[in-house]
């Protein structure tokens, strides 16, 4: 049996996890580019999934990404209200 207070791996919203054939992806965003990841999940927590292996924590992931995006895509990224929180 699985330990229930096991450590997490990476959460993901699950608004950012697609099948595309018979995986599970995700669209990690790569300056004006996007990479596509194929990952392993592990439990549904709330509105996020757990990522097992495929994602690192604070990778930055397309939301609802259209069925015509594929890896290497040039892509726009919409500032967010948060925008001048980079100077970490």
């Amino acid at each position: 049996a699985a330990a229930t207070n096991a450590k997490p791996g990476v959460l993901a919203p699950s608004t950012a996890i697609v099948s595309r054939g018979d995986a599970d992806v995700a669209f990690v965003i790569q300056g004006d580019k996007v990479e596509q990841r194929t990952l392993k999940l592990g439990r549904t927590l709330g509105d996020d999934r757990e990522v097992l292996d495929g994602l690192a924590g604070g990778e930055a992931v397309v939301i609802e990404p259209s069925e015509s995006i594929v890896d290497g895509a040039r892509i726009r990224v919409a500032p967010t209200a948060d925008t001048d929180s980079e100077s970490e």
